[in-house]
């Protein structure tokens, strides 16, 4: 086999990051269809971002969908520089960080919750997606909850990206 046919490294990191976010949202979306049929298909996602204060906040939301070809939903497309993958066996925990980046975490499988200083605490399941942008100040800490590993990807995404994330309206 030549060199031409083996995909670069960075393609291939490019389809692996589209396919696994297009089964992350597929499921999110089955999963908002069969809890409440008759809401709006929509992706969950949890932001957790450093406030002015220096600590850690989170705000519930989803991804902006619209209409697409074949009656699908799509988000707008974010460039990602990069995306790994990482599995904690059941029952891990981490205690006081911050996220080293602003990135998408895409929870494929286990349940968490996680907790900032101020006390704030929230729960992540398989399909959900944080935006995790609290990368100075007082961080935060998750437990595992349940026999299930937690199997996420990483997405970072550049500085000046637009994310299609939306807050829920208090």
């Amino acid at each position: 086999m030549t060199d031409s046919f083996i995909p670069s490294r960075r393609n291939f990191l490019t389809a692996t990051a589209a396919t696994g976010a297009a089964a992350v949202a597929t499921t999110a979306r089955a999963a908002s269809f069969h809890d409440h049929p008759d809401a709006a298909p929509m992706i969950r996602c949890v932001r957790l971002w450093t406030g002015d204060d220096g600590d850690s906040h989170f705000e519930e939301g989803t991804i902006t969908l619209s209409n697409g070809a074949r009656g699908d939903l799509l988000s707008e497309v974010v460039a990602a520089t990069s995306l790994s993958f990482q599995e904690t066996t059941s029952g891990g925990s981490f205690e006081w960080h911050r996220d080293p980046v602003p990135r998408f975490v895409f929870t494929l499988s286990g349940t968490l919750e996680f907790e900032t200083r101020g006390g704030e605490r929230f729960t992540i399941h398989p399909g959900d997606v944080m935006l995790a942008e609290d990368n100075s100040g007082s961080g935060h800490r998750w437990k595992l909850i349940g026999d299930e590993p937690w199997r996420r990807a990483y997405v970072v995404f550049p500085a000046n990206a637009t994310l299609p994330f939306k807050a829920h309206s208090l």
